[in-house]
């Protein structure tokens, strides 16, 4: 009776602890009881650090995971070897994700994790079908900006060594500039100045004046007449322009 129920009380105890795993693995989306939920296949020539049961969301709203990661050569429209990341969505998020939804890498704060960010997309535009693959928007190369900017402020950390004299005697004329020039601010006349801008304030509202006269009728009236002045000069016969001076000859008396 003893080795029965220490064998009863084994079984309850590995019964438990299946359950408790399965559980768990509930809890963390590795396992699920009810049927799997829809896949969208997305493609990238540069993951950008999702893996395997990284999240999955639509405005910010968690409503899958990463399910599976592949690697694919000779992919149309990609000139290096693609990516495809398997994704799984809940049924509730179908109706909000269109044929015009992006698809793209995410992190979660400065130093989060990664996630899938899916954006709805247009109202308009259809609902986009389960099963569908999609190109989906690299996330840019963090890596590749560092080396370059790294690069870039070597180049400059050499040329300031190289060129130091240089550099610090342009820096000291730089400065004596702009000390004289606050010196002569500093001894000017201020009433001078003043007279100065206000004359150019003048000046502007002059021209001002001026060209909302032009835009007004007097000023439409006056291109009027001087356009139809141009066409008349140009209907000029220029020999008998010519005769009319040679012939006529123009008088005039100088008082």
């Amino acid at each position: 009776m003893e080795t029965k129920s220490r064998d009863f009380w084994v079984g309850v105890f590995v019964i438990l602890a299946i359950a408790m795993a399965m559980l768990f693995f509930w809890l963390m989306g590795s396992f699920s009881f009810v049927q799997s939920n829809p896949q969208y296949f997305l493609r990238f020539s540069f993951a950008g650090g999702v893996e395997v049961g990284s999240p999955v969301r639509v405005s910010g709203v968690k409503v899958g995971r990463v399910e599976k990661i592949d690697f694919l050569s000779g992919v149309e429209g990609m000139d290096r070897t693609a990516i495809e990341v398997t994704i799984s969505v809940a049924r509730k998020a179908l109706a909000v994700i269109h044929e015009d939804s992006r698809f793209f890498v995410n992190i979660a704060g400065i130093i989060g994790e990664r996630y899938i960010e899916i954006s709805p997309g247009s109202v308009e535009s259809p609902v986009l079908p389960p099963g569908s693959r999609i190109r989906a928007v690299d996330p840019p190369r963090i890596d590749q900006l560092l080396s370059q900017g790294y690069g870039v402020f070597g180049r400059v950390q050499e040329f300031l060594e190289q060129n130091e004299k240089s550099v610090t005697s342009f820096l000291n004329q730089l400065a004596r500039v702009m000390d004289d020039t606050a010196k002569v601010l500093e001894k000017s006349d201020r009433k001078k100045i003043g007279q100065v801008i206000d004359n150019l304030s003048q000046i502007t509202s002059d021209l001002r004046f001026m060209t909302e006269k032009i835009r007004g009728p007097q000023g439409e009236e006056f291109f009027d007449r001087l356009m139809v002045l141009i066409e008349r000069a140009h209907e000029i016969d220029k020999p008998t322009l010519k005769k009319f001076f040679q012939e006529e000859g123009i008088r005039a008396r100088v008082f």
